[in-house]
């Protein structure tokens, strides 16, 4: 059957490679996708490269199935990231507007499985250290993007603040280290509540500030909100921010 599959595999991605209109190509990575990480995951390693390869395309919509499948394959296996973070830096710098809203889209849960796996880490090499140096570049670039003149990047911004918010937290299940006293060899608990509390706070500013579109607003107010009550230690931060604006 692998056999099979594999032959399948190699036939959609030539396809894919040479022949057909964008939607017909985007059809054949996205069987390429079932047929990977949901019929044989044990084929991921064998064809990463191939797959990845299709991150130059030319096409957005071929950029945008790429973002998908990395993120499908990270939310099975964490440690993928360590094969594709280069990857991610690549697409979130890509010239396309919604390529990039794709690749932050994405990074919510690529960045929320890659803490959770590192936190359960029992040694880190300095490849590991090298991938989440790489990891905070990118989360730094993301946040940077709250400045943006273009609207419907901020707004993905704004979601991806309140995730490191809400992530960062003690009160987040899904991050273990957040229930214990002990730091990882290089997640170090007081730093990333420190983060949170920026996080938050960057937020509470961009709410006041005087060239914010009504589209951002909404949107930082919905996260703040969120972050209110799912976080009842910022309900008091985030109320007098709310007075300040009315």
């Amino acid at each position: 059957m692998s056999a099979n599959i594999q032959e399948t595999i190699v036939d959609l991605l030539n396809q894919a490679l040479l022949y057909g209109n964008d939607s017909t190509r985007v059809k054949h990575l996205r069987h390429v996708q079932e047929l990977i990480l949901r019929k044989d995951p044990s084929l991921l390693n064998h064809f990463l490269e191939d797959v990845l390869s299709f991150q130059t395309d030319k096409s957005s919509e071929i950029k945008k199935t790429i973002i998908s499948f990395i993120e499908e394959a990270c939310q099975q296996n964490p440690k993928l990231i360590v094969k594709v973070i280069g990857s991610l830096n690549l697409l979130l710098h890509d010239d396309n507007v919604f390529v990039q809203k794709k690749l932050i889209l994405s990074m919510m849960p690529i960045y929320k499985s890659t803490l959770t796996w590192l936190s359960k880490s029992q040694s880190v090499d300095e490849l590991v250290c090298s991938v989440w140096d790489m990891m905070a570049d990118i989360k730094n670039h993301i946040v940077s993007i709250l400045n943006s003149n273009d609207d419907r990047l901020c707004t993905v911004a704004i979601k991806f603040i309140e995730m490191l918010a809400l992530t960062l937290s003690r009160h987040e299940q899904d991050f273990p280290i957040n229930s214990n006293a002990n730091d990882s060899e290089i997640l170090f608990r007081t730093k990333l509540e420190q983060e949170e509390k920026e996080m938050i706070e960057k937020l509470l500013e961009f709410i006041l500030s005087e060239k914010l579109s009504s589209v951002n607003l909404i949107a930082a107010i919905e996260a703040v909100s969120n972050i209110a009550r799912q976080r009842s230690d910022y309900i008091s931060r985030i109320l007098q921010t709310f007075e300040v604006l009315h």
